[in-house]
């Protein structure tokens, strides 16, 4: 029998030490990992208020009128994606393919509209007012080049969203 110095194969310390080792490169990884998720989900969320937003000027152009808006008073009065009436509305009406829906649609993230009536926030528009919102982006670089902002008179609404959007009641 060979001496323990001489025999081939792997230890139980090396082992230890190659368990070690793929373990810390493992964790190192999973930043990484988590921010090229969240840049995804950020990707995602600016895709889905293009496709939104274009819906609701398709469904100005037919019916005269933004898409309704279920005032819920548990967000402040706004319609929000996780159980609102606006998505649905221009999915029924074939403005919307698929359903667009913050992907972590939660309490901080989730899309939210509102129609404010005719002369409110300050506007002088011959007829309400929509707003179109991101709550939150999870990415530093989403929140410094995402477009998009509304403001009013009466308001700015790019200190309450990350991203938003909005339009006055074209003249027909």
């Amino acid at each position: 029998m060979l001496p323990r110095s001489c025999r081939a194969g792997f230890g139980k310390l090396d082992l230890l030490l190659i368990v070690a080792l793929v373990l810390v490169l493992g964790f190192m990884m999973i930043p990484s990992l988590t921010m090229r998720v969240a840049s995804r989900r950020d990707a995602q969320r600016l895709e889905d208020m293009q496709r939104i937003e274009a819906a609701i000027m398709r469904y100005w152009v037919d019916h005269g009128s933004w898409p309704p808006a279920e005032e819920n008073q548990a967000y402040d009065g706004w319609d929000v994606s996780n159980d609102g009436d606006f998505i649905p509305a221009l999915q029924s009406g074939g403005y919307l393919q698929g359903k667009p829906g913050d992907p972590r649609n939660d309490d901080q993230y989730q899309y939210r509209y509102r129609v404010f009536p005719k002369g409110s926030l300050g506007l002088s528009s011959d007829g309400p007012t929509y707003v179109l919102g991101v709550r939150s982006f999870e990415t530093v670089s989403a929140r410094r080049t995402s477009l998009g902002g509304f403001q009013c008179p009466d308001r700015d609404f790019t200190r309450e969203f990350a991203w938003v959007t909005g339009n006055s009641a074209p003249t027909r």
